[in-house]
């Protein structure tokens, strides 16, 4: 699945848009971040757009739910906000490339 701070109705356009083979969820709170460590970026002009006039940075975890309610973290990417990639803006992986390493990180082929 798939968080983001956009609205569910961009989401759907984007899942579509993407073809992405996974459920997107919308967080305009930013709540998610506080599970994940998750920096935010306000220096952007985009990040005014926001409700907490922050964004999150782009990011991806690839977990294994365990039988008992744990989680393993197999692979996670963090964009760092800075002055070189427009505030964190710039330099994320293409959605098949973070499907690529997702599907390596289970142990599967990449596509």
């Amino acid at each position: 699945m798939g968080i983001s701070a956009d609205s569910p109705r961009a989401l759907a356009r984007m899942r579509s848009t993407l073809g992405l083979p996974f459920t997107m969820l919308s967080d305009p709170s930013l709540s998610s971040l506080k599970l994940f460590d998750v920096p935010t970026s306000s220096g952007h002009p985009m990040s005014r757009k926001y409700p907490e006039g922050a964004f999150l940075q782009p990011a991806y975890f690839v977990l294994r739910a365990g039988g008992d309610g744990g989680r393993e973290l197999l692979h996670e990417w963090v964009q760092r906000p800075g002055m070189l990639n427009a505030y964190g803006a710039m330099g994320r992986p293409s959605p098949e490339d973070m499907l690529n390493e997702a599907r390596s990180a289970v142990g599967g082929d990449s596509a």
